[in-house]
């Protein structure tokens, strides 16, 4: 049993904040679902009644009420549900408890947690803006991981900053989307490790197997860097699509960028005196992919840059809005919902909920280097 306690300080915090902070006292994985959903419950029904996906695509999905659509739907999704249950059993039982607590149909819940695999079968045009930016640099005195949250405007202000506690696990301090399970975002763990997630959109993927939100949930309770390559290569040939991991620890000079696709990874290590970037494309991994422009416009954006090597440049970055129709920091339909950067010479996160070149940090939190 897990029983140190996360060493949070929230050394800056505006009175301004429009999003939320939540620390959950100890319990399983249902008791934390359940409070999640109870304490959320407005933003959790709100995402689902508000979210157009919900009726054109998702629930008839589920329904098997798609038109012109040949295959069984409804079985996909039982596949998806089952293959994911069978590998994750405690991560579902925190989506239950998420239900119970909100007082949401769990399929609902599902359905969002299944939204990448989804609609990558429906083939919907949804994804052309992308999502995320990450932006890492490794240098003296200089070495961090940014990070732009970018997602559906309606998140803006629903979404919160949590810290889970369940028993038999590290602590979790991660944002999070109303509906979905934690982890899919960024974060970290009591263990000091660091975790951001940059979405990837393969066109090759199999017709079931586990949903990446639930494998990414995992994968952040790893202890370090090696274990967290050794949970991925396990279920690797059971991941259901694609997305990409960039990892840190407070125990390692090194900074891992992971592109996986279903049953394929690559991994890039960002050693010292170097610096690196991803924005939701295969750049190493030969995969067949959607075409997003804005992922070519925020990298033709950051190779215009001079070299970024320090804390403020890689903030510059993520706040660039000189490309009007595909800026790296997003106020349209698509937007960034908050920007993180991780300062791991510091061992801090920061928190900024509007344009990151400003400076506005709205929360400080220490990274723990304990194990």
């Amino acid at each position: 049993m897990h029983t140190i306690a996360l060493a949070i300080a929230m050394l800056a915090i505006s009175a301004l904040t429009s999003t939320p902070y939540y620390e959950i006292p100890a319990g399983d994985h249902f008791q934390t679902g359940f409070r999640i959903g109870e304490r959320f419950a407005y933003n959790i029904r709100s995402v689902i009644d508000g979210t157009e996906e919900m009726k054109t695509i998702l629930r008839p999905f589920a329904e098997n009420a798609l038109p012109n659509f040949k295959q069984n739907t409804t079985m996909l999704f039982l596949q998806y549900v089952e293959d994911t249950t069978n590998e994750y059993p405690k991560y579902v039982q925190q989506l239950e408890g998420m239900s119970a607590g909100a007082n949401v149909d769990v399929r609902d819940l599902w359905l969002l947690n299944l939204a990448d695999e989804i609609e990558s079968i429906v083939d919907t045009k949804r994804r052309v803006d992308g999502h995320c930016s990450d932006v890492y640099i490794n240098y003296p005195n200089h070495k961090g991981i940014g990070h732009n949250e970018d997602g559906d405007k309606i998140i803006k202000k629903l979404g919160f900053i949590s810290r889970t506690n369940i028993i038999g696990e590290p602590s979790l301090l991660t944002y999070n989307y109303p509906c979905q399970i934690a982890g899919s975002t960024f974060g970290f763990s009591d263990y000091g490790l660091v975790v951001s997630v940059n979405s990837l959109y393969p066109t090759k993927y199999p017709s079931r197997g586990l949903a990446i939100n639930f494998v990414m949930r995992d994968l952040i309770t790893a202890k370090d860097m090696p274990d967290l390559l050794a949970k991925l290569v396990r279920v690797l040939n059971k991941i259901a699509y694609g997305f990409n991991l960039n990892v840190a620890d407070a125990h390692s000079s090194d900074i891992l960028n992971i592109e996986v696709a279903p049953g394929h990874i690559d991994t890039l290590v960002v050693g010292p005196g170097q610096s690196s970037c991803h924005f939701n494309k295969y750049l190493r991994l030969v995969t067949p992919q959607e075409d997003i422009p804005s992922s070519q416009a925020r990298l033709v954006r950051y190779n215009e840059y001079p070299p970024i090597t320090e804390n403020t440049q890689v903030l510059q970055f993520l706040g660039d809005t000189k490309n009007k129709e595909y800026p790296v920091y997003r106020t349209d339909d698509t937007s960034t919902l908050v920007t993180g950067y991780f300062d791991l010479h510091n061992k801090t996160l920061d928190i900024y909920e509007d344009n990151p070149s400003l400076g506005h940090v709205v929360y400080t939190f220490l990274i723990p280097n304990k194990r």
